[in-house]
């Protein structure tokens, strides 16, 4: 849908839940692989959850160029949210395949302390291989690497949290 100009959220919920979708405001990540779509699924973000979000931008039609990349990564950032932005958009040119944004956003989510303690990048590494090939494991180590070196060069904003990670 979402390359035909519409809009997917898909839910996973972990846990003893009552049902599958997730209640607004208390999700704790929320992974978006476009800026707006992270801007419309914030609203499924507890205070201080994690916002991952790849840097592609698709402006929607009749927007007249009233919305950018930059004023939206601003808007990104003054979320109340630990909000990590990566560049996916030079993994997939990198690795010549634009299909590979969503393992690169798997490898960002990877790279955040609960998730990558539950799931190693090394297992993710090894299964994403045999199932999926050797493209797909470098789109998910690269957008790893790329959350790793943000979340800890204090790259990742939580103004609004006390503090700028």
């Amino acid at each position: 849908m979402a390359q035909r100009m519409g809009s997917v959220e898909m839910f996973v919920r972990i846990g003893d839940v009552d049902a599958p979708l997730v209640p607004l405001a208390s999700a704790d990540y929320v992974v978006a692989l476009e800026m707006i779509e992270a801007l419309r699924a914030a609203r499924y973000l507890r205070r201080c959850g994690w916002l991952l979000a790849s840097n592609i931008f698709i402006p929607p039609p009749g927007s007249g160029g009233t919305l950018n990349r930059e004023r939206v990564a601003e808007a990104l950032r003054a979320l109340p949210a630990k909000t990590v932005i990566v560049d996916v958009r030079s993994i997939a040119r990198e690795l010549g395949d634009p299909r590979v944004v969503n393992m690169a956003m798997l490898g960002v989510l990877l790279a955040t302390d609960d998730i990558g303690s539950l799931v190693s990048v090394e297992v993710a590494e090894d299964v994403v291989r045999t199932m999926l090939g050797e493209t797909n494991r470098k789109a998910l180590l690269a957008g790893y690497t790329q959350a790793r070196e943000k979340i800890g060069s204090g790259g990742v904003y939580a103004e609004s949290c006390s503090q700028r990670l």
